[in-house]
């Protein structure tokens, strides 16, 4: 085979060459190319699944032939290529592998825009423009790829462009996301924030997934507002939350006829795991509710329909009107199970308050419907 020499001065096969010279190579599988003026002997040539070692090695390329191309199609940017050889092997793998803890990039670090900052061990950062030193992929066995992506959470991955991922495992593929909740992600759109851990949005821009397990999909500007477990659709809105519908799930285990409030997580109720308001708005809401005694397995449910507002603080959060509340199918010994629902002035929130009877415990699953506007 034929090898054209693209560097002045370097040997091959014993030869020393200039610039376009072609040097005759015998056997392809002993070829090796060696850049910076690091010649191996002519009697050191690999034999197959051996590696030679020259002396004082600076850099060295075994297996690859190295081209150039320069035509029309290239236009003004002529390529450098790498091609893997081996023998007469039709088909060969290639691997790229960082020793130990490195990383692999497509740039030397130099805390500047070009190289930009260090990368994280073990870390993916294959970008070639940055506007800051820091968007790189800085985080342990993080992932960049795309243009001015900064992963800089633990094995976090920042897709597209200028997406920011901060929180450990977080996801960003899109245009300007920030993930800073453990565990979360932004999938399409731009511009959206996932805050609270393993919330997701999907689509749409400009949203904010800021409860723990919320998720926004799609339409723009919406909300969970801190909301744990909450999905919104908005519309496309012209500011977050403006005009939105959401479902929030709540639960409560109540025995015997304590009066409990229905929460996201069973806890009592705070400003993140019910229907919180925000200020100055409205929510239309549709609460189905289903109760169960673990014990005889008797059940109830009911459905409440209501209007319920807020100003400009939590203390001004007002039901208006009075609540349906209905309740088609029940068994007998849950004829007396009670919901009842309040305007709960210390959270700005709905609260929705459940009570069994008896002895037994008793599982309480509501789900919260509501279009909301502000």
């Amino acid at each position: 085979m034929d090898i054209t020499i693209i560097a002045d001065g370097v040997p091959v096969n014993g030869q020393t060459l200039s610039a376009g010279a072609t040097a005759q190579i015998p056997d392809p599988d002993a070829l090796v190319l060696i850049e910076r003026g690091v010649a191996v002997p002519s009697n050191q040539a690999r034999q197959p699944g051996t590696v030679p070692e020259p002396a004082n090695p600076v850099s060295r390329i075994i297996g690859w032939l190295a081209t150039s191309v320069a035509n029309s199609i290239q236009g003004t940017r002529p390529v450098a290529a790498l091609r893997a050889i081996l023998g007469t092997q039709s088909n060969v793998d290639v691997a790229i592998v960082p020793r130990g803890q490195g990383a692999l990039s497509l740039a030397v670090p130099d805390n500047a825009t070009a190289g930009g900052s260090k990368r994280g061990a073990n870390a993916i950062d294959l970008q070639l423009i940055r506007s800051a030193a820091s968007q790189v992929a800085s985080g342990s066995n993080a992932v960049a790829l795309g243009l001015q992506n900064t992963a800089n959470g633990n094995n976090s991955v920042a897709l597209g462009q200028s997406n920011t991922t901060s929180g450990q495992n977080a996801l960003a593929a899109g245009r300007s996301h920030t993930v800073g909740g453990n565990d979360s992600a932004c999938l399409g759109g731009a511009s959206s924030t996932a805050s609270g851990s393993q919330a997701v949005v999907v689509g749409g821009a400009s949203h904010t997934a800021s409860g723990n397990n919320s998720a926004v999909v799609g339409g723009v500007n919406g909300t969970t507002n801190g909301i744990n477990g909450q999905v919104v659709t908005p519309h496309n809105s012209d500011a977050a939350g403006r005009y939105q519908h959401s479902l929030t799930g709540l639960r409560a285990a109540t025995t015997g006829a304590t009066l409990t409030r229905a929460t996201a997580d069973g806890a009592a109720g705070g400003t993140s795991n019910q229907l919180t308001l925000r200020n100055n708005s409205a929510f239309r809401f549709v609460a189905r509710i289903v109760a169960m005694d673990t014990v005889t397995l008797d059940a109830k449910e009911w459905e409440v329909v209501g209007l319920i507002k807020r100003g400009a603080t939590a203390a001004s959060t007002a039901l208006v009107g009075s609540p349906s509340i209905t309740s088609n199918f029940a068994d007998a010994n849950a004829a007396s199970w009670t919901v009842a629902v309040v305007a709960d002035t210390t959270n700005g929130a709905l609260g929705i308050n459940v009570q069994g009877a008896g002895t037994n415990s008793i599982r309480w699953s509501c789900q919260v419907q509501a279009n909301e506007v502000n």
